[in-house]
């Protein structure tokens, strides 16, 4: 993801490499530095004050610091944006605004390459052109066979687009592709599309990124001009031309705020006569075309299993594991009785940003397509596809294809109904739906810029652990904390949380987790929670007596509350920035602290579960949390974890001071 534009503000900030944070809160938004590898910088420059500007503009000593999200260019300079944090266009376009032109246009291009393509800001350099001899070319990318050319226009007053504007850039990018070259930086992508415009397979996307308005009717004129002109000069390679202007750009902040990146490009699938269907339905007018089509088709647009991962991000699970009965009796019939496989499948549900039917060459054109039903059969089948010498095979599947127009909040909330009502091969639980929620994407960023992996959906594939955080578990852990409740641990109704708005808005309350990341953000609370569970499974549990292991499923709720409550209240009295607290976290003196003060809070915990005939079922009820809570909520108690947690934090300090 990419960081905000700054702000405007005079406010200057400056970096301590002393204490190694921001002081104070820097007025970029969402921008924070840390320095890597202190003690290998010289004295010279370890007694430096590094000086940022709250601008659009941001200069970055190379290799000296990290920023939030890797959003920097090679060059020291680059506009900084946050796409995830765009409510909309107007946002957007006022935080371009704030930039001179040619800036506006280098952050537009970069907002748009980096949601398509998912690229770093270094590869982005590395193909941005715009400049007076740039030929049309302000942005170009090579992927497999496809070309892709971007012509970027920033209006900071979005208006109609004029039709003369756009001829002339298409008239001297045409003239561009004939060879008249003048930028030596497109050298080598315009020998390769010369190389390359006899191959049918291969293919040239044209896209007119713009703040304005641009009508459709000359879109498509502009359409048919090039291909007019792709045949007069003899050309197989079809060029396409298409338009992302203000309505489009809304929706792509729209995809990106629900983490639907990177996008799929352009894809198409043949069309055989009376197979199909093209139709508008509903108030709205949202196409939809169904049709039969060769699932090899589908998997030819895959190379590896991992790249299908691109196409599931509207999917509210990840692969599932291994093949289940249903699953196994469907890929019995892909590879040994294919004419049957249609009968036997539910079909293929996608959404695409827009759907074409091309009756010239009988093909079925999607923008964007995401698989929103059906992702289980392509994960399951794939590997079969690969394993065949000839990959034309005749099975058919039924698909279904759905445009669905921008309409903010309304689009996700029907996309997530849409998807709920058609899925019956495996179960969808209520937290797979809250896995697109753009705080949830939101929090993945965080972590992610934090060294932590945060997985949004279900998945056998990837499994929690010390650097890995699930949504669902932390979603119950947390909850537990921030209500102190530990019997709703042992009760372990996680999915209730999800399913249920007002718990949901509880859990992952969405003002603070919008907020930028400083040392108040509420992700934090989040991460010691994760943190504190973490140590007591995996560093205390194999630490304790026999007697007290017993106990240890319903006790270990508790002990977490405990400790939660306390740990919160003394970083919070002592104002520990973000980046000690992670560090202190993950050092082994915060470890023994959590090892040697939770053996004596177990010791009660096991003591109170003696006592009763059924301790599991006890420790469901709101009366264990009284009880456990009146002998261990003490004052002397308190005394003794706060001595033995300073002077954890001393000997962390002391390290750290050495080490720098």
């Amino acid at each position: 993801m990419l960081s905000s534009f700054g702000s405007t503000s005079s406010t200057k900030t400056q970096y301590s490499v002393t204490t190694g944070q921001l002081s104070p809160e820097p007025a970029i938004d969402g921008f924070s530095l840390k320095a890597r590898n202190l003690k290998h910088i010289p004295k010279t420059e370890k007694r430096q004050k590094h000086v940022f500007k709250p601008i659009g503009l941001i200069r970055l000593e190379p290799q000296k610091f990290i920023p939030l999200f890797d959003s920097l260019g090679t060059d020291g300079y680059l506009p900084i944006i946050r796409t995830a944090n765009f409510k909309d266009f107007d946002e957007l376009l006022k935080r371009l605004s704030s930039l001179d032109k040619d800036e506006a246009t280098k952050a537009l291009t970069l907002f748009f390459a980096s949601a398509r393509f998912k690229l770093d800001v270094h590869k982005f350099d590395e193909h941005f052109t715009d400049g007076p001899n740039d030929g049309g070319i302000d942005f170009y990318y090579l992927e497999d066979k496809s070309f892709y050319i971007f012509q970027t226009k920033f209006s900071e007053t979005p208006k109609k687009a004029s039709e003369s504007e756009l001829y002339n850039e298409i008239l001297k990018l045409k003239s561009t592709l004939l060879g008249n070259n003048n930028n030596p930086k497109l050298e080598h992508f315009l020998n390769l599309i010369s190389r390359n415009k006899e191959d049918k397979e291969s293919r040239l996307d044209i896209f007119w990124l713009t703040t304005s308005e641009v009508d459709e009717n000359i879109s498509d004129e502009i359409g048919k001009d090039l291909d007019e002109w792709r045949k007069k000069n003899n050309w197989s390679m079809p060029i396409k031309f298409m338009t992302v202007d203000k309505y489009a750009l809304d929706r792509v902040i729209f995809d990106v705020r629900h983490g639907y990146i990177p996008y799929t490009g352009r894809r198409e699938l043949s069309l055989e006569d009376g197979q199909w269907l093209n139709t508008k339905l509903g108030i709205n007018n949202i196409r939809v075309v169904i049709a039969n089509i060769k699932i090899d088709e589908i998997f030819s647009w895959f190379n590896e299993p991992k790249q299908i991962n691109d196409f599931l991000q509207k999917n509210v699970r990840e692969f599932l594991g291994k093949l289940g009965k249903v699953n196994r009796a469907i890929a019995k019939s892909y590879t040994q009785d294919p004419d049957w496989f249609w009968f036997k499948h539910n079909g293929i549900i996608m959404f695409a940003d827009k759907i074409e039917v091309d009756r010239e060459s009988s093909k079925l054109v999607l923008m964007n397509p995401q698989v929103v039903n059906g992702g289980q059969t392509l994960r399951a089948l794939f590997p079969y596809y690969m394993k065949q010498s000839e990959k034309t095979g005749s099975a058919r599947v039924l698909l279904r294809v759905y445009e669905f127009p921008y309409e903010g909040v309304d689009t996700y909330k029907r996309s997530i109904e849409v998807i709920s009502a058609l899925n019956s091969q495996n179960q969808i639980k209520p937290s797979d739906l809250r896995s697109a929620d753009p705080r949830q994407v939101r929090l993945e960023q965080i972590f992610r810029k934090l060294g932590y992996e945060y997985i949004r959906k279900r998945s056998e594939e990837q499994k929690p652990g010390e650097n890995r955080i699930a949504m669902r578990h932390l979603a119950l852990r947390f909850y537990v904390c921030d209500k102190g409740m530990p019997h709703e641990g042992v009760r372990g109704n996680i999915e209730e949380l999800f399913e249920d708005d007002k718990l949901y808005d509880q859990v992952f309350k969405e003002n603070l987790i919008s907020e930028k990341l400083n040392n108040k953000h509420i992700v934090i609370r989040y991460l010691t929670c994760w943190r504190l569970f973490y140590l007591l499974q995996k560093r205390v549990k194999n630490k304790l007596s026999r007697s007290l292991k017993t106990y240890f499923r319903y006790i270990v709720w508790f002990v977490l509350n405990d400790l939660y409550h306390k740990t919160i209240d003394w970083r919070d009295e002592n104002e520990i920035s973000l980046e000690d607290w992670k560090n202190f976290m993950d050092s082994e003196y915060f470890i023994e602290f959590v090892r040697k003060y939770s053996k004596r809070i177990f010791r009660i915990g096991a003591e109170i579960a003696s006592r009763q005939d059924d301790p599991l079922r006890y420790f469901k009820t709101r009366e264990s949390t009284k009880e456990f809570n009146s002998k261990t909520f003490k004052p002397k108690i308190y005394r003794l974890f706060k001595k033995e947690m300073e002077r954890a934090f001393e000997k962390y300090k002391k390290e750290k001071m050495l080490a720098m």
